[in-house]
């Protein structure tokens, strides 16, 4: 066997000369014979069966060689086989015949050479048949092809057959489905076999009697196979309105949907089967269900372009408008398959045509193109008015012009009342546009919420043709739209110097605000548009308007840290003293954002009204004319006592900026100036004039701290509690006056000219005098380091708080080390508030090298 299965003759003929019976099979699984035609060898076939093979012996299934040599179509062997007698109509144990194999397999050759040697498709078949049911064989056991016979006879065989089969149910279950889960009915409905199909329904039961008790047994849901496919839908898939028709009216359950979401009726509409359409409604139908792609039936009939069924969806309830997954309308499907009248009846039906894609109204105006009827009446005047809106909204200027010469209205609005020309504006569709203003399209009418043409390109920062043609139509070219704002305006907020340029030149206004009342100047100020800021400013924009907030243009761009914006607007006379409705200046945004390089040029300006004519609110005796400083440099660390060192009448100062928080300047000024001690900073006088400013004296030695650091680099004596004890006498001098410095760190202790230690950076950023149920202000009060716990926990500065500092100062003074290392991570701020003085100095102290003196300093008086 295994010399034939691999075509070796030579080993054959040896192995039989040696005596081998070549009629010997292995466990009744095959033969010698039955190996060498199944490796299609029929040179070993004429050996093995001229040397006495059984032509007709069979494997344990009933397979026979002819069988064998049927299924893999080979001609030769079957020829040679017939010739040698072999049984033509032998049946196997799945009932099947050698004409049957080569028929599934489609060799017809092969078929031919049987039928013309006396094969017959189902005479000794059925008489096999009949004995199997009359003997009680299992005919509903599945075999190798996993297709029971009696569903393999009902595909393949007569109707003889089937027939005898259903009558003797008890026996062939009609129930028995395939490994797809088909059954014979369902097979049936393959063959469409009408009269099987009602054979079937009669012998459901036991008695075949009840046909209403058969029509759950019906219904797809409870017959479906894997595929989820069923009787009903398989008698649409085989346009069988016959079966359709039987199959509804016992109660086929029509609304069962797929593993796509979809039912039979959807596949009736698909197909465009109206009568079997009208049958299923006419049961109860759902007419809008969808599928799993949110497609209905209309879509599908649209899609197909089948007119009758569509008028008859239509007029059944229909939703002309209901989309789909991808937002495709049933109007969508047949504009896109050239579906002239479907769209006609489609839009007559209300159906909205002014979202139609680019592809679809290329095919629909194609499809009109080739009719022979006039395009007008074809489409009728209102649907070629949506046409138009749908080809505008696409960009398509052929298609545009085409629905134009045939009537469409330029002026048409859609459901939102937009025009055309809105549309086209709004999408940048600039060739559009100019051909619409061309044909007299109106260029002033507004959308709901005021936009024009105009305000659409200006926004879409159209081309400089479109807005002039535009404006030579007569479009408003101050019109407000939303939130008031004008053409000029949006083209200032989208940067665009040459549609500002075209928009001036025109005559647009530059005074008019929008609902926030800025100007299209204080915009571009605001984006850093310097181009435009030059333009606007030399075309006579008011440069200190002020908007809703009391900002300016200025403060604006000083907001933007704009340094090149904020010196041209100053150059142009821009006011830096004017006061917002929230009491900033354009000096106070630069100095609370940090913008320094702009703080310093604002103090260099001066407005030029005040130049002519000074006038102060504050006592004489405390005012300093603005003209009478002269700044020199910047300081940049606060270790001097002010921002600025100064000139005034020849003599060296420091100009410190006003700041406002908790107090008025005014306020400030009258408590510094009358302080008269040698260990506080003096201040001289104040301006409120342009900028709110102190002049005090100037400490030329900076820090306590830094200044004994000098000392010691030039091999000179340091003497810290020398200096420190002036600090002290400065405190104490506040105190007496219920003055609370709120602000003591390591800058805070100066030293002059005169080699003084001196008090400085006190209450600019707080209360000035003692007030006990106040609470602190989150604004100054030192850095955390420095402050009291008290003030930490929110409680207002006192006294105490102010010698709690002072002794972290003196810490510092003498070991050169910040408390803390200056509380830089949250470590060291963990330590700092775990510090307690009194009980236990040392543990976490707020320096390395805490002595001894200092343990019991800091218990004393922390």
């Amino acid at each position: 066997m295994r010399a034939a299965r691999d075509g070796n003759l030579t080993v054959v003929r040896d192995l039989v000369k040696a005596g081998a019976d070549v009629n010997e099979s292995f466990l009744r699984e095959s033969t010698a014979l039955l190996c060498a035609t199944a490796s299609s060898n029929i040179n070993i076939v004429k050996f093995l069966v001229n040397c006495g093979a059984d032509i007709n012996a069979s494997n344990s299934f009933g397979y026979t060689p002819i069988m064998c040599a049927a299924e893999r179509g080979n001609v030769d062997i079957v020829a040679f086989l017939l010739k040698a007698r072999a049984e033509v109509n032998a049946i196997d144990d799945e009932i099947r015949t050698p004409l049957q194999y080569a028929i599934g397999s489609g060799y017809l050759d092969v078929a031919q050479i049987l039928l013309e040697n006396g094969a017959s498709a189902h005479r000794k078949l059925s008489t096999a048949i009949k004995v199997l049911v009359e003997k009680n064989g299992k005919l509903n056991v599945p075999k190798s092809d996993k297709l029971t016979p009696a569903i393999y006879t009902i595909l393949k065989s007569c109707s003889e057959i089937r027939r005898f089969l259903v009558n003797n149910g008890k026996l062939a279950n009609i129930h028995t489905a395939n490994t797809d889960g088909s059954t014979a009915l369902m097979n049936a409905m393959r063959d469409a076999t009408l009269g099987i199909i009602k054979l079937v329904l009669e012998n459901v039961d036991e008695n075949g009697a009840n046909r209403k008790a058969f029509a759950s047994w019906i219904h797809m849901n409870t017959i479906q196979n894997l595929n989820t496919k069923a009787s009903l839908m398989y008698a649409i898939f085989e346009s069988s309105l016959e079966i359709s028709r039987f199959l509804v009216n016992n109660g086929s359950n029509i609304h069962f949907l797929n593993n796509e979401g979809s039912s039979a009726f959807m596949h009736a509409v698909k197909d465009a089967y109206l009568v079997i359409i009208k049958i299923m409604i006419k049961h109860g139908a759902d007419v809008n269900v969808v599928n799993s792609y949110g497609r209905t039936f209309l879509m599908n009939a649209s899609e197909c372009g089948d007119m009758k069924a569509v008028r008859f969806l239509v007029e059944s309830g229909a939703n002309v408008n209901a989309a789909d997954c991808l937002n495709f309308r049933p109007i969508n499907f047949a504009a896109r398959n050239g579906e002239v009248d479907v769209v006609r009846f489609l839009f007559d039906s209300d159906a909205d045509a002014t979202d139609l894609k680019n592809d679809e109204m290329n095919m629909l105006v194609h499809a009109a193109k080739r009719d022979s009827f006039g395009f007008q009446w074809r489409f009728g005047k209102i649907l070629l008015n949506d046409l138009l809106i749908s080809a505008v909204k696409c960009g398509n200027i052929d298609i545009v012009q085409f629905l134009v010469k045939g009537g469409a209205d330029v002026n048409a609005v859609d459901r939102c009342e937009c025009t055309p020309l809105l549309h086209a504006s709004k999408r940048g569709h600039w060739d559009v546009v100019l051909f619409l203003i061309s044909r007299a399209a109106k260029v002033n009418v507004t959308t709901n919420d005021g936009s024009t043409a105009l305000l659409y390109a200006v926004k879409s920062n159209g081309g400089a043709d479109a807005i002039q043609s535009l404006l030579k139509a007569g479009a408003d070219i101050n019109v407000c739209g939303n939130n008031n704002r004008t053409p000029l305006i949006e083209a200032a907020h989208e940067g665009n110097l040459a549609i500002v340029q075209l928009l001036v030149n025109n005559g647009a206004d530059l005074t008019i605000v929008d609902n926030d009342g800025r100007t299209a100047l204080m915009y571009v100020a605001k984006e850093q548009h310097m181009d435009i800021i030059k333009f606007l400013t030399e075309s006579g924009a008011q440069i200190d308007s002020a908007d809703k907030n009391g900002w300016t243009a200025l403060m604006y761009a000083v907001q933007s840290d704009n340094w090149v914006a904020v010196q041209f607007l100053l150059n142009r006379g821009a006011d830096m003293s004017i006061v917002s409705r929230d009491g900033h200046t354009a000096i106070f945004l630069a100095t609370t954002h940090g913008f320094t390089n702009i703080q310093h040029l604002l103090m260099q300006y001066m407005p030029q009204h005040y130049k002519e004519k000074v006038c102060s609110r504050m006592p004489v005796n405390h005012f300093i004319s603005p003209f009478e400083v002269k700044l020199k440099q910047r300081i940049g660390t606060k270790n001097s006592g002010g921002d600025y060192r100064a000139l005034w009448l020849d003599a060296e100062v420091v100009v410190k900026l006003f700041v406002p928080t908790t107090t008025t300047f005014a306020h400030q000024v009258t408590v510094w100036h009358q302080l008269r001690h040698p260990n506080i900073i003096k201040l001289y006088g104040a301006c409120d004039i342009g900028h709110h400013f102190f002049v005090c004296e100037w400490a030329s030695n900076g820090s306590l701290v830094e200044y004994l650091t000098t000392c010691e680099n030039h091999g000179e004596r340091r003497t810290p509690w020398k200096f420190l004890h002036e600090a002290a006498l400065g405190l104490a001098y506040l105190h007496e006056r219920n003055i609370i410095h709120g602000n003591l760190c390591n800058d805070s202790i100066v030293v002059g000219g005169d080699g003084l230690a001196k008090l400085t950076d006190f209450q600019l950023s707080g209360t000035t005098t003692i007030n006990p149920s106040s609470r602190r202000s989150d604004a100054g009060f030192g850095s955390f380091c420095w402050q009291a716990p008290e003030v930490l926990s929110g409680e207002a500065p006192s006294l105490a708080s102010d010698i709690y500092s002072f002794c972290l100062c003196v810490v510092t003074v003498v070991t050169g080390e910040t408390p803390w290392g200056d509380c830089l991570d949250g470590y060291r701020q963990r330590s700092k508030k775990k510090w307690d003085a009194i009980s236990n100095p040392t543990y976490c102290a707020p320096v390395y090298n805490m002595t001894s003196p200092l343990k019991m300093l800091a218990s004393k008086i922390c």
